[in-house]
């Protein structure tokens, strides 16, 4: 009966094969297998194709002189109708704009009460009229659904400061190791975990792989390769850096896809090294970690390997497609990302704005915080088009 099973999910893969999409530039895939009932994907090569490209800005705010002006964003969101929520680590507000970019309401503050903070670590949407904010320092989640606030303890059960990630249709919350912990260098299986809020229980869904750091190169770490990870609509979604892979999960921890590509390894040049030290010169400014920072530049140009990393992040939008975030050398910001469907199409490249990182990706929507040369974050919202598209 097993073998019954695998030939005729070998015989549905194949099938699904000779039918799925081309891409933008006409490429197939090189194959498409099934392996115990796991999708694998495998690309010979990928070309430049635009999966998207990005209309002009829907709604900025905190670039120009009277708008609100935002302290250090650590999360943001897309809410049905067009609205966002940002949230800001340093002021530890949730700021709610509409559509035109008004603000409606800034909740939060340092405190104890329903509503505020000793933290802000995650956003996610639980339901579309009820945004969850995650507070790792006060061991708590804290919910917002019209003009009702509430807060719940959560108790991860480990060692480890745990990141929000996003909530399931189910309502779990998924979560993964924060980044960046002071420990010897190498690769080590780190859990992605499941945390039910019925139950205050978290479960381990599954391992990811994650590259620890010397602290003195842990600040950023980003020339050497992380693992990363991002919730889709019904997947999570991992990555390696030193890998052109990606990997779909459900939530039970089963992998469902995997996608492979031929990708040219990056070289550590003069040039990159230029790149990224004049992004360490602007961030620390002369001081970094307590010393000089042509100290901490000394120790990390001393460690640094031939290769680089392939990929530095990977976020997820709302139905379920990866966004690779191919490797820059200033690790502040993505310039650019791959995108694949979940069932391992390649769909192409998108082109992010100047100094901008990814907040959220939902119904046809780029959310990004954008950061001046001083360091001062401002919102934008975009809209992806197609790559023809007026």
């Amino acid at each position: 009966m097993l073998i019954r099973k695998r030939s005729l999910g070998l015989y549905l893969c194949l099938l699904l094969a000779a039918c799925i999409d081309k891409d933008p530039d006409g490429l197939e895939p090189l194959s498409v297998q099934d392996s115990s009932g796991t999708r694998i994907v495998t690309y010979e090569t990928l070309g430049e194709p635009a999966a998207y490209r990005l209309g002009p800005p829907l709604l900025t705010i905190g670039n120009s002189p009277g708008e609100h002006e935002f302290g250090s964003i650590a999360g943001g969101r897309i809410l049905p109708g067009g609205g966002v929520a940002i949230a800001d680590a340093q002021t530890k507000e949730i700021v709610w704009l509409d559509s035109l970019g008004s603000i409606i309401e800034i909740a939060g503050g340092f405190g104890n009460a329903p509503g505020e903070f000793h933290a802000v670590t995650g956003i996610a949407l639980l339901r579309p009229d009820t945004l969850i904010v995650h507070d790792a320092s006060a061991s708590r989640l804290t919910f917002f659904r019209g003009s009702d606030t509430w807060t719940e303890p959560v108790d991860v059960g480990v060692s480890l400061t745990m990141r929000l990630l996003g909530a399931t249709a189910a309502g779990d919350l998924i979560m993964m190791p924060d980044h960046y912990w002071p420990f010897a260098e190498g690769w080590i299986e780190l859990p992605l975990a499941r945390y039910n809020l019925a139950a205050g229980s978290l479960d381990t869904i599954t391992f990811m792989p994650y590259r620890l750091g010397r602290p003195e190169t842990a600040a950023n770490n980003v020339l050497a390769p992380i693992g990363d990870a991002a919730l889709g609509a019904r997947k999570i979604i991992t990555v390696r850096g030193d890998r052109a892979q990606v990997e779909w999960w459900d939530s039970n921890g089963r992998l469902v896809t995997i996608v492979r590509w031929n990708e040219a390894t990056p070289l550590f040049t003069d040039s990159v090294w230029a790149v990224y030290s004049a992004a360490v010169h602007e961030h620390y400014g002369p001081i970094v970690n307590g010393g000089p920072t042509e100290d901490l530049l000394a120790r990390v140009r001393g460690g640094v390997t031939r290769t680089l990393p392939i990929s530095g992040s990977v976020h997820a939008d709302d139905v379920g497609r990866a966004w690779v975030g191919l490797y820059n050398a200033d690790w502040r910001f993505l310039r650019r990302a791959r995108v694949f469907s979940e069932r391992g199409e390649w769909l192409g490249n998108v082109e992010l704005p100047d100094r901008a990182e990814i907040l959220d990706i939902a119904d046809g929507l780029l959310l990004v915080v954008v950061s001046d040369q001083f360091d001062v974050e401002s919102v934008a919202l975009y809209r992806l088009l197609p790559p023809g598209s007026a």
